[in-house]
């Protein structure tokens, strides 16, 4: 069992009418200029934006403000908030939306203090302490991958492809985060992103060794179920606040709970950024094809805990004398739930082929490096079997 030490860094402001308090936990922070960081202007946002600019009015600081923000977020969006950082002596990042703007906000904050160029922050050859402080109010019911020290942006390639540069540090976790399910924002489309999200960061746990397997795999499965459940009830009663609020704190508990987050592995979340990159799709139709490919993949290596899984959450039969046959209809059941989610399977659902691959590897770092991944490392033909798998 290894050994590891954590502090939670981040102040949770869960409930209603917390973003009140937006002002007040930035001047403690020491702020004085804070840049207001949002995708666009209008509609249901519109008034949230109002009351953070009164809070903010409200405890004496001043603020600019960016908007705009694509799905995968692109370096140009970055290097402009930098340049308005500097220009206007901004000492505080406020981010508010969804993902999207989680990771640029964590990428700004760690950028505008760079001398020199901007991409030497994704070479590992610069102090990744010296970062903005940074706050986040989320409006996705998904927002616990708020909390995670990490963060991607892109830029446009002449063909049509993108590029990825990933950044990873402890220092970019948020000193506070506001969750409130009054703010949540979504439609169907929306909530079946939100609940692929949760799952696909489950899976990936429940297949990675950590330091309490037993009882780890029970609030994995249990949590699954749970998540799973909520959708239902929600697709019957929208915008439900205790449903709401359940689901936002599975995703934060999907997201740092410490004793399946410790050895996560990362080559699965770089496979598919890979697949956004070459698509331009979203992270969470990337990230569901990745991982259902993955489980076919892993359906003979890993079948007692793909059988056991199927049991506990997929209503699938635990047959004791062929567990293949029970891994084999789990991951069936898995891709059934996803069909029913509206979410893509497969590189074809996402309009791509089998002459995508070489392309998605050479995106992941291949022939660069030999493995991606933190912990359970793949190396290029493991990769390439996946991919296979996920035509």
């Amino acid at each position: 069992m290894p050994n590891f030490s954590n502090v939670f860094q981040t102040h949770l402001l869960f409930g209603q009418n917390q973003e009140s308090e937006i002002g007040r936990q930035i001047k403690y922070l020491s702020g004085s200029k804070v840049l207001l960081h949002y995708a666009k202007p209008g509609g249901p946002i519109e008034g949230l934006l109002d009351n953070v600019r009164r809070s903010l009015r409200s405890a004496g600081l001043d603020y600019v403000e960016l908007s705009g923000v694509d799905e995968n977020p692109r370096v140009d969006t970055v290097i402009d908030a930098v340049k308005l950082c500097k220009r206007e002596n901004v000492d505080f990042i406020l981010g508010v939306g969804s993902v999207n703007i989680f990771l640029s906000s964590k990428i700004i904050a760690a950028s505008v203090k760079l001398d020199g160029n901007f991409y030497s922050l994704f070479s590992h050859e610069v102090d990744a302490e010296n970062v903005l402080p940074l706050g986040l109010i989320s409006t996705t019911v998904c927002g616990g991958v708020a909390n995670v020290g990490k963060a991607a942006v892109f830029s446009k390639l002449d063909d049509g492809s993108l590029k990825f540069y990933e950044f990873k540090s402890p220092y970019i976790v948020p000193k506070f985060i506001v969750y409130n399910p009054d703010l949540c924002l979504y439609d169907d489309k929306d909530l079946s992103y939100s609940i692929v999200r949760i799952l696909t960061v489950l899976l990936r746990r429940y297949f990675t060794p950590n330091m309490c397997e037993m009882l780890s795999e029970r609030i994995i499965e249990s949590t699954m179920s749970f998540v799973l459940n909520i959708y239902e009830r929600l697709r019957e009663r929208p915008y439900e606040l205790e449903l709401v609020s359940n689901l936002m704190w599975a995703s934060i508990n999907s997201n740092i709970n410490r004793m399946y987050d410790v050895s996560s592995s990362m080559s699965l979340e770089i496979l598919s950024r890979s697949i956004s990159a070459v698509y331009d799709c979203p992270f969470e139709q990337s990230a569901i094809v990745v991982m259902l490919a993955f489980l076919e993949f892993s359906k003979t290596k890993s079948a007692t805990k793909l059988a056991q899984l199927g049991y506990n959450v997929f209503n699938v039969r635990y047959d004791f004398s062929n567990v293949d046959d029970a891994a084999k209809r789990t991951v069936k059941a898995i891709k059934d739930v996803v069909k029913e989610l509206g979410l893509p399977t497969s590189l074809q659902d996402l309009h791509g082929s089998g002459q995508d691959i070489k392309l998605i590897l050479n995106k992941a770092g291949f022939p660069e490096v030999d493995t991606i991944g933190d912990f359970e490392k793949l190396n290029k033909l493991d990769c390439e079997v996946i991919l296979s798998l996920a035509i």
